[in-house]
């Protein structure tokens, strides 16, 4: 399996240093969300570890090599990303957006056209959005895009996919949705998945792993079943959670709410 691992990292942009001596192994074959107030840097740390923005400090490592030492195509052959928000090319079929993700593979004396259809196929077969095809992905809805970008994401063929908020703007039927298929994906094929989530719940009923942030720092990194959700609430987002029952999954679904000395209006991003 493909592996991860920053190791000391610090990086940032300009002169702002937003994460210093951060340590994360991508763990191989599980779902892993990346959690945190706004602001705090798990964007940021995808980018990182991605080489898209530059380490002042540490090394980030694929399959135990420095990544400074493969080229982005080799990069791109082992690891799909999807930043936030997406925009394809004006008048773009689904078809063809699908079909960029095979660039990696595309060698310079030339690719193979019927392995590139198979794999386009398959890809636009997993998310179910086969009769879709050949329609322009701007006129699309926006759980349809986003399955869209997720087949681009899987025809890349990539073992590690990194996925920056791939439900943020969407309505809860399509999260729900996408993060079905995401988990079927990491059950059915051994995708690894790490992604940085907003809503706790669906980490929780979706996700095995879970790295929780604050003001650039780990906090919390552990398998979901192992976390103390209490002191990670309190501690990472400054909300009081209470488990309710009957939740999916013997896993609970918190409530939350804010602490009695809590301002309705403040924005402490501590």
């Amino acid at each position: 399996m493909t592996t991860l691992h920053a190791r000391s990292i610090s990086f940032g942009y300009a002169r702002r240093s937003i994460c210093r001596d951060l340590s994360l192994a991508v763990q191989p074959g599980l779902i892993t969300a990346i959690v945190g107030r706004n602001g705090c840097g798990k964007s940021t740390l995808l980018k990182a570890m991605l080489g898209l923005i530059r380490t002042t400090a540490g090394v980030v490592e694929l399959d135990g090599r420095p990544l400074r030492r493969w080229s982005r195509r080799e990069v791109a052959r082992r690891i799909a990303y999807l930043p936030q928000s997406p925009v394809a090319p004006q008048g773009l079929t689904v078809r063809e957006l699908v079909s960029l993700g095979r660039y990696p593979h595309r060698r310079l004396t030339g690719n193979n056209p019927r392995q590139d259809r198979e794999v386009v196929a398959n890809s636009l077969a997993h998310c179910e959005i086969q009769h879709l095809a050949e329609r322009a992905v701007s006129t699309l809805s926006g759980g349809e895009r986003q399955r869209a970008w997720i087949a681009t994401v899987l025809a890349q063929d990539s073992p590690l996919v990194l996925l920056d908020e791939p439900i943020t703007a969407l309505d809860i039927q399509h999260q729900l949705q996408v993060m079905t298929l995401l988990r079927a994906l990491n059950q059915q094929h051994g995708l690894t998945v790490c992604m940085v989530l907003h809503d706790i719940n669906l980490a929780l009923r979706y996700c095995d792993h879970l790295v929780a942030m604050r003001d650039g720092e780990i906090r919390y990194d552990q398998r979901v079943d192992e976390l103390p959700w209490a002191a990670l609430m309190e501690d990472v987002f400054g909300v009081h959670a209470t488990p309710l029952a009957g939740a999916a999954n013997a896993r609970p679904t918190l409530d939350f709410t804010l602490f009695p000395d809590s301002s309705p209006l403040t924005n402490d991003n501590r």
